[in-house]
């Protein structure tokens, strides 16, 4: 194959690679969950750390489809050191058009490897739908029948509720695709490149031989 070719091959890789991740990085992707997170700074104990404090929720729901909330808190390596003193996380769910299982209002102990609290949700009416997740730290005598909820933090998410589910479209892989090709024609052109390089040097071995 002659240079052009190869040239080629690799002037379309790197293209093709670049174009596909600018493309897969703009290109909103079809999922199942969001994720949000923020910090939960320790106002209780003055450790002076933080909690790590990420929300998963569904995207959508269909209808009687039953889903899950969870919230879980992970705390620094300032809030350790200040945990066998008694520090919880005190939460509450306030659900807009969607039916609950759970507790609204959870207060769990803050444990080194991190606590995680759920709230079972579901949704009868095709629309939208939405959820409001407090969350505050507080000592471990807090009394939710006397003391309300002193949130820190709240969580505004959106859970529509749909008839069917939004499927996957084709335009989501494209940007996927095209970073492996450019890849793959990269490869294909370094290694044609290769062995062109050691036949032109083969060949002017032979004439320096004659």
């Amino acid at each position: 194959m002659k240079k052009p070719y190869y040239l080629l091959l690799i002037v379309l890789g790197v293209t093709l690679f670049v174009v596909g991740i600018i493309v897969n990085k703009n290109t909103n992707i079809t999922e199942e969950y969001r994720v949000e997170r923020t910090e939960i700074y320790d106002r209780i104990l003055k450790s002076n750390g933080y909690l790590n404090a990420t929300l998963q929720y569904p995207t959508e729901l269909l209808i009687n489809e039953e889903g899950l909330i969870s919230l879980e808190l992970v705390p620094d390596k300032n809030v350790k050191t200040v945990l066998s003193q008694g520090m919880s996380i005190d939460t509450f769910i306030a659900p807009k058009r969607l039916t609950s299982k759970s507790e609204r209002r959870q207060i769990l102990p803050i444990n080194e490897g991190g606590t995680v609290i759920t709230w079972s949700i579901q949704g009868t009416r095709v629309g939208p739908s939405s959820a409001t997740v407090s969350l505050g730290l507080t000592d471990s005598r807090t009394d939710p029948t006397l003391y309300p909820i002193a949130p820190q933090h709240r969580f505004e998410i959106n859970i529509p509720i749909v008839e069917t589910k939004t499927k996957a479209s084709f335009t989501e892989y494209i940007g996927l695709i095209m970073i492996p090709a450019g890849g793959v024609s990269l490869l294909l052109g370094f290694i044609i490149a290769g062995k062109d390089f050691d036949q032109a040097s083969k060949q002017s071995k032979k004439k320096r031989k004659r």
